[in-house]
């Protein structure tokens, strides 16, 4: 009686692993990427006999000795919902309600992950969300030091009781989509806020030479982690101390609970995310990639382009879809505690911008919809707005303004500068300031500049600089003005070649104070 009381748990967990499963992505009102093979997974028992039907398609497969199984699907084309069915020696299992249309993977940190009722007019919005053919898939958090093979999670539709938790930003980049192409729109949403970009790439990508100083650094942290781990259980103990002497006094206890220290595993890790978050989402057909990320690697901002370009080249490769298109979010604006200098997030959004060189990238500028004072600003529905501009040009052929106005070309003509842009068609100053640029001479000292609109071109003077020989504008944090074309997509910062070699004075100069202290 005994040994079969201690059988029970094995015979179950047995049974469990003969189960045939449907990998969670494929469930009851999924989203599958019109237009390429498609993907299908799960796991039964190992040797079982597999059939999938979709559509007018059927196909047979084996499962491995792992106990997964895959079939891949022809390339399908938009139409009515539809039930994938699959069975086998472990039992059959049906998604109903499948649609065919767009599917994008939204990632990134706090701001991509930032809830639709969290948001500017969240009320009013949430009202009037009837959207059953957006449809999303939101990732169970799990940070893991091995890639997993399963997302957690299941779709929904979006409606006024389900958008709520949902990523705004992406729920409004879906919407422009959905209402600007007609097919349906799937987001897969794998976010985690405070999470820095090499947290989202695999061990294998993190092992290219070029990347060595971040592995460097994580060497530093895992040396100092016993410590911190030792001074925080410390910590720790005393708020306990002062928490139970609170209550026994009967008096309020306000003080939050120190931070515990980030180590291995955690989401600020090297590949704990990737290996939770991205990799069990791997071969899902998608069609893209939108990404608003950055906020976490600005007091390491020198490494932030070569990783960017690192985790899209690996990402592309392992989905096997070509230049997957990779559309992102340059940091908005942001007084970041009153640093400046030393400028990190102006230096982060240079960062940012030298990645366009990628093949299939695009940004959006958000310098104009930022919030001085939070890390985290409502205002995601242009954020989604701009993002979906760049996908219906880039990747539907739309015909849509998307670009924000770029300097082409900077000459410096014996006391001034000529300034030219790009998509600058009407630019004109979207704020009640007009210094926005600034001019230095070989000092390297940055002074504002007065700013000649002429066409697409600007002229700039500053009588602090007789010989100007470098060029900065809307270099700042929290940039107080900015220029914007006719569609009112601001223009991207900039520092020309000369501005970044030139050693600037230690001092603050006047063009280098935070707005607040103007």
């Amino acid at each position: 009686m005994i040994k079969s009381l201690l059988l029970i748990p094995f015979l179950l967990a047995a049974t469990a692993r003969a189960e045939l499963q449907v990998a969670p992505l494929f469930g009851d009102h999924a989203v599958l990427q019109q237009g390429v093979k498609i993907p299908v997974w799960g796991t039964a028992q190992p040797g079982s006999r597999i059939e999938v039907r979709f559509r007018d398609e059927t196909l047979s497969t084996r499962t491995g000795e792992d106990g997964r199984w895959q079939v891949t699907l022809s390339p399908l084309l938009p139409g009515e919902p539809a039930e994938l069915s699959v069975s086998g020696d472990g039992g059959s299992v049906t998604c109903r309600d499948l649609l065919v249309g767009e599917v994008w993977f939204a990632a990134g940190q706090s701001n991509m992950e930032m809830p639709f009722n969290n948001c500017e007019n969240a009320a009013e919005e949430r009202a009037r969300v009837n959207d059953p053919e957006i449809r999303f898939f939101k990732v169970a958090r799990k940070t893991s030091e091995t890639a997993q093979s399963e997302a957690g999670g299941q779709w929904q539709k979006m409606a006024p009781g389900t958008v709520g938790a949902m990523s705004a930003a992406a729920f409004y980049f879906a919407r422009e989509l959905q209402t600007n192409t007609g097919f349906p729109v799937g987001i897969i949403q794998s976010a985690w806020g405070g999470s820095p970009i090499e947290a989202w790439m695999s061990e294998a990508a993190l092992a290219d030479p070029a990347l060595e100083s971040t592995r460097q650094l994580y060497r530093q942290r895992l040396a100092a982690y016993p410590a911190q781990v030792a001074a925080h259980e410390e910590t720790m103990r005393r708020w306990e101390e002062e928490k139970q002497a609170a209550t026994t006094e009967g008096r309020p206890f306000t003080a939050r609970p120190p931070e515990a220290p980030y180590g291995p595993g955690s989401a600020r890790w090297l590949s704990g995310l990737y290996n939770g978050m991205v990799h069990p989402v791997i071969p899902y057909a998608i069609r893209g990639i939108i990404w608003y990320q950055g906020e976490a690697n600005s007091a390491t901002h020198s490494t932030y382009a070569a990783l960017s370009r690192k985790l899209i080249a690996d990402w592309r490769e392992r989905w096997g879809l070509g230049d997957l298109p990779f559309l992102y979010v340059q940091l908005p604006n942001w007084i970041q505690g009153g640093l400046n200098p030393p400028m990190l997030w102006a230096q982060t959004r240079e960062a940012q911008e030298a990645v366009l060189d990628v093949p299939g990238t695009g940004m959006i500028v958000t310098l104009d919809i930022g919030d001085p004072h939070d890390v985290h600003p409502k205002n995601k529905k242009e954020v989604g707005r701009r993002l979906s501009l760049l996908a219906r040009k880039q990747v539907y052929g739309q015909p849509v303004p998307c670009e924000s106005p770029r300097v082409s070309d900077c000459r410096f003509v014996e006391n001034r500068a000529v300034v030219s842009f790009d998509h600058a068609m009407a630019l004109h100053w979207i704020t009640g300031r007009e210094d926005g640029f600034e001019l230095a001479g070989a000092d390297g000292r940055f002074y504002p500049a007065t700013a000649r609109l002429s066409g697409n071109s600007v002229e700039l003077h500053a009588s602090e600089v007789p010989a100007p020989i470098a060029l900065r504008y809307a270099w700042d944090n929290n940039p107080a003005a900015l220029l914007a074309n006719e569609h009112n997509l601001p223009a991207a910062p900039y520092r020309s070649s000369e501005a970044r070699r030139l050693k600037t004075p230690a001092s603050a100069t006047p063009g280098a104070l935070p707005p607040a202290a103007r």
